[in-house]
């Protein structure tokens, strides 16, 4: 699955603005554990980013496009923002209580 990795660095390559977006990604998918495994890099292993591209391609030898790894990466970005806003603080109801 290295052929995945080299995308990831590809694209920090073209498009060096990105790769903070690319190490928030890396985070959310690293694995469990990480710190106990060579190499000790918080990392998506290669078997699930395996199953990310069977999933979504159907074959796992299939290289996914940079505009589709650019575009993702921008999206999950975008959701996480959105979903941090929207969260109620812990002791506060959206109800209004007369």
């Amino acid at each position: 699955m290295r052929s995945t990795y080299i995308l990831f660095a590809e694209l920090a390559i073209r498009k060096p603005y990105l790769v903070p977006l690319l190490l928030q990604t890396f985070w959310i998918f690293r694995r469990n554990r990480w710190y106990s495994r060579f190499p000790f890099f918080p990392i998506p292993s290669a078997g699930y980013l395996k199953w990310r591209v069977e999933t979504a391609y159907g074959d796992v030898k299939t290289k996914p496009p940079l505009q589709e790894l650019e575009r993702y990466i921008k999206w999950s970005a975008d959701m996480r923002r959105k979903s941090s806003k929207e969260k109620i603080p812990v002791g506060k109801s959206s109800r209004r209580t007369s």
